[in-house]
């Protein structure tokens, strides 16, 4: 139920565009001195994979509709399209501590950099789509199931030959200002596996 309860309330906040903050908040007053930064920053890639995780363990599927579905779609849309920054068909991390990885401002960047195609991201958004499909074919959406399947297919080749590097036998992060690799190892190389 706990779990249930988090992702309506993230479902609850998306807005028309997509966008929904990554940080849940029972009151409009800052929590944190970072709190109006955090809240520029869009919900990190895992609302589809929660609710089919969801569906998977407690054996209901009730629960989901349309209704939830449609904003989800909303939701991956804004990353796919405006989080897209230079059109690869990799989409960017706004800062570090967007990531998870707070202080990898040499890989990432800090608040509001909004340039680093993370490969853990990106790794992320592949299987978001392959959930949103899974959550589609349920509810009879075929065609958006197609869709969905098709960016997870897109996602994946353009990890496989935009961020692998033969010679380094790694995954790096992509710089969305220049096209280059970011040539920082870190461990969010190994979401590709």
């Amino acid at each position: 139920n706990l779990a249930l309860n988090g992702l309506r309330w993230f479902i609850s906040r998306v807005d028309e565009t997509g966008f929904v903050p990554r940080s849940l908040r029972m009151s409009p007053a800052p929590s944190s001195p970072w709190s109006a930064l955090e809240d520029e920053e869009q919900c990190k890639p895992f609302l589809f994979q929660t609710a089919l995780a969801l569906m998977r363990l407690s054996g209901e599927h009730t629960w989901f509709s349309e209704a939830d579905f449609a904003p989800l779609q909303r939701y991956l849309d804004y990353w796919l399209t405006v989080l897209d920054r230079d059109g690869s068909g990799l989409c960017a991390w706004n800062s570090g501590p967007h990531s998870g990885c707070d202080t990898q401002f040499a890989r990432i960047g800090p608040w509001r950099s909004c340039y680093c195609e993370g490969v853990d991201l990106n790794c992320y958004l592949y299987r978001e789509c392959l959930a949103a499909a899974e959550l589609a074919d349920y509810l009879g959406l075929a065609a958006e199931a197609r869709r969905r399947r098709s960016q997870a297919a897109l996602k994946r080749e353009r990890i496989q030959t935009l961020l692998w590097d033969e010679g380094e036998g790694f995954c790096f992060d992509r710089d969305a200002r220049t096209g280059g690799k970011i040539r920082v190892k870190s461990a969010a190389a190994f979401t590709s596996l």
